[in-house]
């Protein structure tokens, strides 16, 4: 009975001890400051949630989306579409979102689980990162940028791989600096590539990451090719690639038939070179956080190229290397290979933008510190306020002008869903995603050039869907034009005033 009555004590103990510990921890003002930045970037996400929680599928989530229910439902397996995407696109995001789907959760707690969780995560991620390449004052500030970036908060309730792959590649990026900052440490060091290779499974462009780490491994004189436990730990380490690899050698006899069998999508060599995508750095980083990166990036460079022979000696120096060579190899792929890019192509670059700026910033605010820290503090807070505000002027009427975009494509399957057999075939031009996601139909994806094939896959459709949001190939409104009386409009989709998506049911 006694020992039933200390108990309660105990615990009361136990709650004001970690009490104490927070209270204590939180008055550490970088610590405070972290918390605030987080909450910030919670709360700013999670406005922007909000708004957008119901928002339509573009046909690159629908893609995913697709994946993920053929995943859990298998109905359209050995179909072109669902062969077609698996062959082209990296398959952790789906499985994750299949996995979902099997326990049952509706597409708003999907959409938080798989955009908007991770998006907040990220930023602490570019925290760690900034505070482990330099210091907790960079860090800080880094993270404050990257909470606010536009492109950053237009993406972060979109069912698309990037907030997912920036968790996995920050977080290689954070351990792998940790394990080559003195001695190397090869169990962070393994864990590093572990989360690569699982960043380059959820977007294969990540791998690229691997040059960098190998180039910085050779400058810091960590490469032991002659130590079987360094080789372990990077066998170890690219596991997940490895098995990767050899599941596709066995299935498909080529290790890597995405990229290798030219599948993969490239531009021509007549394609002048893609330069001009360096304006995504101002674009991304708004003024006047943009003018701090150029300074931030001038002074690395010069401090660089003046120690280049202690870059195995000085970690600092080198890290700010490794930040440079992320953004240059990533830069290079597409600029000197695709040539051409969306702005969603370059999140792997903004954790090297954000440090990179901050660092910028700090090195004005140690100035002005010289003669008056307030007014360094001031400096630091000012900037950061004025940056915050240009990129929510960037975001803000983005996301709310995209917010009902492909709303109409959406009511139009759902409509079929609801209101049709469930094994009727729906044919139409780009719209396979849409009948796998959203009605769970059989489809009829009609080609982009005529032949008979493509007529009598209307013909032995159930439904047609004709829209505007892409355009058709010819041939469908010329065969529609001369059997206009088999087919009857059953629902249609008004935008501006006009029908934008119309169902058509075929007369059998």
């Amino acid at each position: 009975m006694e020992e039933m009555h200390k108990r309660p004590d105990s615990n009361e103990k136990k709650v004001e001890e970690i009490k104490s510990k927070v209270f204590n921890w939180l008055k550490e003002p970088y610590n405070l400051a972290l918390v605030l930045i987080m909450i910030f970037a919670f709360a700013i996400r999670l406005y922007y949630f909000w708004i957008t929680r119901n928002q339509a599928l573009w046909w690159d989530e629908l893609a995913y989306g697709s994946l993920a229910r053929n995943f859990v439902t298998h109905l359209w397996d050995g179909t072109p579409a669902i062969v077609g995407e698996i062959y082209l696109r990296p398959l952790i995001f789906s499985y994750l979102w299949a996995f979902l789907f099997y326990l049952g959760f509706g597409e708003i707690v999907n959409r938080f689980l798989l955009a908007f969780i991770p998006s907040v995560i990220s930023v602490y991620l570019v925290y760690l990162i900034g505070a482990e390449v330099y210091n907790k004052k960079i860090g800080l500030i880094a993270a404050a940028i990257f909470s606010v970036i536009w492109l950053n908060l237009f993406y972060s309730s979109r069912f698309l791989v990037h907030m997912v792959e920036m968790v996995f590649l920050f977080s290689s990026m954070y351990f792998f600096i940790k394990s080559t900052k003195n001695q190397i440490n090869l169990k962070q060091f393994s864990i590093s590539l572990v989360l690569l290779s699982f960043a380059t499974l959820t977007r294969y462009q990540d791998g690229l990451a691997f040059i960098v780490y190998f180039v910085i491994i050779i400058l810091a004189k960590k490469l032991y090719l002659n130590k079987l436990k360094f080789w372990y730990a990077g066998i170890i380490g690219m596991s997940p690639l490895l098995l990767f690899f050899l599941m596709n050698f066995l299935t498909k006899g080529n290790i890597f038939p995405t990229l290798l069998t030219g599948t993969y999508i490239h531009a021509a060599t007549k394609i002048p070179f893609g330069f001009h995508l360096l304006n995504f750095i101002p674009l991304f980083l708004t003024i006047p956080i943009f003018l701090f990166f150029i300074l931030g990036l001038a002074y690395l460079i010069f401090d660089i190229v003046l120690g280049y022979n202690l870059l195995s000696e000085n970690p600092v120096r080198r890290n700010g290397l490794f930040l440079i060579l992320i953004m240059l190899v990533f830069f290079s792929f597409f600029i000197f290979y695709l040539r051409a890019a969306e702005d969603r192509y370059f999140f792997e670059i903004l954790a090297s933008l954000t440090i990179i700026s901050a660092f910028g910033i700090n090195f004005c605010a140690d100035y002005i510190k010289k003669y008056n820290k307030t007014l360094a503090i001031v400096f630091i807070i000012g900037i950061l306020l004025f940056g915050a505000y240009q990129e929510y002027k960037q975001a803000d009427p983005l996301i709310k002008q995209k917010e009902e975009s492909y709303a109409q494509m959406r009511a139009a399957f759902l409509w079929l869903k609801e209101n049709t057999p469930t094994d009727s075939v729906v044919a139409g031009s780009g719209t396979s995603a849409y009948s796998i996601y959203y009605s769970e139909q059989v489809y009829s994806d009609l080609g982009n050039d005529y032949s008979l094939e493509e007529t009598l896959k209307i013909d032995k459709s159930d439904y047609l869907v004709r829209h505007g949001f892409t355009p058709e190939p010819p041939y469908i409104n010329e065969y529609f034009a001369s059997h206009e009386s088999k087919f009857e409009v059953v629902h249609y989709e008004l935008y501006q005033g006009q029908p934008i998506v119309i169902v058509y049911k075929a007369l059998k």
